[in-house]
């Protein structure tokens, strides 16, 4: 049961990652909706931390971080696609 909430957490904050890359949080309930999301993927990774995937899990997070103070790169994109595909496999 809980391995699906944190794949609907994954699939959320590549949600959240690619709203901001879009600036659609110009509302201020929705950016603290992307805090509020993204403090509890950084806290899920933590816990986890040894294994691989969450250490990839906090490398995507700094792209969050710096997608949230409005820098992007290509590489933001392949954090989306880490953390949409890492989502939908844990609910398969």
């Amino acid at each position: 049961m809980i391995k699906y909430a944190f794949g609907i957490l994954d699939i959320l904050t590549g949600i959240a990652l690619i709203v901001l890359y879009f600036d659609f949080f110009n509302i201020g309930f929705l950016k603290s909706i992307s805090i509020f999301i993204f403090i509890l993927f950084l806290l899920k990774s933590l816990v986890f931390l040894p294994n691989i995937a969450s250490f990839v899990d906090l490398v995507g997070g700094t792209f969050f971080i710096l997608g949230f103070f409005g820098f992007f790169s290509p590489f933001t994109w392949v954090a989306v696609f880490w953390f949409i595909q890492k989502g939908i496999i844990s609910l398969i």
